[in-house]
């Protein structure tokens, strides 16, 4: 019986000794998404044209891309290092050297970026 309980007891230390799985939120946020909001103190834009792309750079970090048009305004923005820090199970914060820069919420339909490249732009986007 104490060969048994020593046993059970070795296999629990060991499985604890085991690494932590390591989430690989990068890629839960990767991917093309279609710009659906530009908003600034001077305009408010629900239909601007361009994509927003969020490149993965390793298991924590994506570069994010902002390119296109809203009215004749031309939309070029570059994050070009952004952690991803883990809310909950459908959101995702977004952060620059410890400032807060935007969200990833995935709804289980589709997923949802709100980015805020400077302190008066907001821009937000949807995956296609």
């Amino acid at each position: 019986m104490k060969k048994v309980s020593f046993l059970i007891a070795l296999i629990g230390v060991v499985a604890g000794c085991k690494p932590a799985v390591d989430v690989d939120l990068a890629r839960l946020v990767e991917g093309v998404y279609q710009l659906n909001e530009y908003s600034s103190p001077t305009r408010l834009d629900v239909l601007p044209s361009g994509t927003l792309l969020v490149t993965r750079l390793d298991n924590e970090h994506v570069r994010i891309q902002a390119i296109g048009l809203t009215g004749k305004t031309k939309i070029a923005y570059t994050l070009p290092k952004v952690l991803i820090i883990n809310v909950n199970r459908t959101t995702n914060a977004l952060s620059v050297k410890g400032k807060d820069v935007g969200q990833v919420v995935d709804d289980g339909a589709s997923r949802f970026v709100t980015i805020m490249p400077s302190s008066k732009i907001k821009l937000s986007a949807m995956v296609f």
